[in-house]
C-alpha cells in the first residue's frame, strides 16, 4: 500500500514544480536549440523588458523572437514580477535592443540605439 501511494504522489509532485515561463516564442524554428534559450530566459531579469498591460517583443541576433507577457498577465498566471522594473509606457524613444544568447549561455543585449540632440 504504501508503494502504491508514494506512486501517486511523485507524479504530483512533479507537476507542482512546473516550470512557468513569462514569454513565448513566435519563431522557435528559427533555432536549432531552443531549450538553451529556455534555460537563458529563465535565469534572466525579463521584467526591465515588460510593460505592465501590454506584450513586448525581444528580438535576438539569430532571428528569435521572444513575445514577453505583461506583467498582469503574469501575474494571473501565478508568476512572480518585480514591479518596481516593469515599465508603465513605452519610453519616448524605445531603443529596440537586439539580444544574444551566448556561448556560456546567458542572454545578453547587443544593440541600443542613441538618439542624438
Amino acid at each position: 500500500m504504501k508503494k502504491l501511494l508514494l506512486l501517486f504522489l511523485i507524479p504530483i509532485i512533479s507537476f507542482s514544480f512546473t516550470n512557468l515561463k513569462s514569454w513565448t516564442y513566435q519563431n522557435p524554428e528559427s533555432v536549432q536549440n531552443i531549450s538553451a534559450y529556455d534555460a537563458a530566459l529563465a535565469q534572466c531579469d525579463l521584467d526591465r523588458y515588460r510593460y505592465i498591460d501590454q506584450k513586448n517583443v525581444l528580438k535576438f541576433e539569430s532571428g528569435l523572437r521572444v513575445e514577453l507577457l505583461s506583467a498582469n498577465e503574469s501575474i494571473a498566471q501565478g508568476i512572480a514580477v518585480k514591479m518596481d522594473r516593469v515599465r508603465n509606457a513605452p519610453p519616448e524613444f524605445d531603443t529596440q535592443p537586439i539580444f544574444r544568447l551566448t556561448d556560456d549561455g546567458k542572454v545578453i543585449e547587443m544593440l541600443t540605439r542613441n538618439k542624438h540632440k
